[in-house]
C-alpha cells in the first residue's frame, strides 16, 4: 500500500511543479544505514498539489527525501 501512496505521492509533486522531478532510489544494501533526514522547504515554486505530493511521500516513507538545486528537484526513495 506503501507503494501506491509513494507513487501518487510524486504523481502529485510532478503535476505540481514545472520543474523536471527526478527520482532515485539508493542500493538495497544501503537502506538499512539510512536515517530520516529532517526536511526543509523548497526554494522552488511549488504549487498546493505538489506540497500534498510531498506529504503523501513522507507519510507513505519517512527514508524518503526532497531537495532542489533551483533547477530540479530530486526525489530520494529507498
Amino acid at each position: 500500500m506503501s507503494r501506491t501512496f509513494e507513487t501518487i505521492g510524486l504523481t502529485m509533486l510532478r503535476w505540481g511543479t514545472d520543474c523536471p522531478v527526478f527520482l532515485q532510489r539508493p542500493p538495497s544494501y544501503s537502506v538499512q544505514f539510512l536515517q530520516p533526514l529532517p526536511q526543509h522547504k523548497l526554494p522552488v515554486k511549488i504549487s498546493i498539489v505538489g506540497k500534498a505530493g510531498m506529504w503523501l511521500l513522507r507519510q507513505a516513507n519517512p527514508l524518503s527525501y526532497v531537495s532542489s538545486s533551483g533547477v530540479a528537484i530530486r526525489v530520494t526513495l529507498p
